[in-house]
């Protein structure tokens, strides 16, 4: 009997074309929900534009079929007149989005922009994607939710399940002047709405990566992470961030995520380097005031509130704190204010922090109730 290896097989496996649905058709415009195929530059620019639309098509099975080069240009729509919604299905297919350059315009009062969607909600899931380049907001426009894959994910109704992101991956940077901003790699702002008090999952990230990603916030009260900047149900599964970088002069931030409330972190880790930069009265177009309270800098996370759970989780690299207010600074957790988990977790620092700093800790910089 022939034997075949593990290797054979899982070669085999990489080597298979992607399957298609028999009813999968190229999307020309269409404005109803269907299973669409999207190969071209056009393509994709015209999909971006007809969600914010039309509703029907925002429940829609998208799949790419080949790698997109966007040459330098924006593949999301300049129409901000209504929100991009979406609830469906978008499979990369092991493809990639890249070159591209999704930037705002100036003296723009609108509170998304250049992600690919707006707002995810309703069991909406991507999958098996790649994006590769650089979204910037202007220094005069007023964007307050910015990831390259999504401003925002939000609970659509109590029964819904949570939205997903399996096997996606980011190369590139994202940067987001507005004061507040919540600025990341992947999604900015994950919240529930104000009559929801439940505690459940909105959110589940597994097997993404960001590679050589650079986050950047300029907002004195913005917060920032590589994942998420402020995240309200999340839960993430073997993701990482290699070799990557941010830095913001915001109240929280961390490796994979500024702000978590009930979220967990499993098997997940950060290399790279966390930096609060200083903060110059007068720089920015509108006159920064002092943090409301204190600033949180962690390798991993900058606040966790409520229950939050990490295992097998690990930071490397360096966190660092440039002169502006008082804060805690640690190598995974800036600070911790609720009932939180961590178990086999570890951490390789090293710390610059100047007289600002209330405390410093290698793993925690302070534990305490807010």
């Amino acid at each position: 009997m022939k034997k075949t290896s593990l290797f054979s097989i899982a070669a085999a496996v990489a080597a298979a074309p992607l399957l298609l649905s028999a009813e999968s058709v190229p999307y020309e415009g269409q404005t109803t929900s269907g299973d669409y195929t999207i190969s071209s530059f056009a393509q994709l620019t015209n999909f971006t534009e007809k969600i914010r639309s039309y509703p029907a098509i925002r429940s829609s099975t998208v799949t790419l079929t080949e790698d997109i080069d966007c040459n330098r240009q924006a593949f999301t729509s300049r129409d901000r007149s209504s929100i991009a919604y979406f609830y469906g299905t978008f499979d990369g297919g092991g493809h990639k989005i890249y070159r591209f350059n999704n930037q705002t315009w100036d003296n723009e009062e609108y509170q998304f922009g250049g992600s690919l969607f707006d707002i995810l909600t309703n069991e909406a899931v991507i999958r098996n994607l790649t994006l590769d380049g650089d979204v910037v907001v202007s220094q005069s426009n007023r964007v307050a939710h910015l990831g390259a894959f999504a401003g925002s994910v939000t609970k659509g109704n109590a029964e819904s399940r949570p939205v997903t992101f399996e096997n996606c991956h980011f190369k590139g940077s994202v940067k987001n002047h507005h004061t507040h901003a919540r600025v990341a790699a992947f999604v900015g702002q994950v919240n529930r709405s104000s009559s929801d008090s439940s505690t459940s999952t909105l959110v589940v990230f597994t097997n993404c990566t960001m590679t050589s990603a650079s986050i950047s916030g300029d907002g004195n009260n913005g917060w920032a992470g590589c994942l998420v900047a402020n995240g309200d149900g999340v839960e993430a599964i073997d993701c990482t961030a290699e070799s990557c970088g941010v830095h913001s002069r915001g109240t929280w931030l961390g490796g994979l995520a500024g702000r978590l409330t009930n979220s967990s972190f499993t098997r997940c880790s950060f290399s790279g380097s966390v930096n609060r930069r200083e903060l110059h009265l007068g720089e920015m177009d509108d006159e920064p005031e002092a943090p409301s309270y204190a600033i949180g800098v962690g390798g991993i996370v900058g606040l966790t509130e409520n229950s939050c759970a990490f295992h097998g989780c690990s930071f490397s690299g360096t966190v660092k704190n440039v002169k502006w207010d008082y804060g805690h600074f640690a190598g995974f957790v800036g600070c911790a204010s609720g009932s939180e988990t961590f178990s086999n977790c570890t951490v390789s620092a090293s710390f610059t922090a100047d007289e600002c700093a209330e405390t410093v800790g290698g793993f925690a910089g302070a534990i305490a109730s807010r």
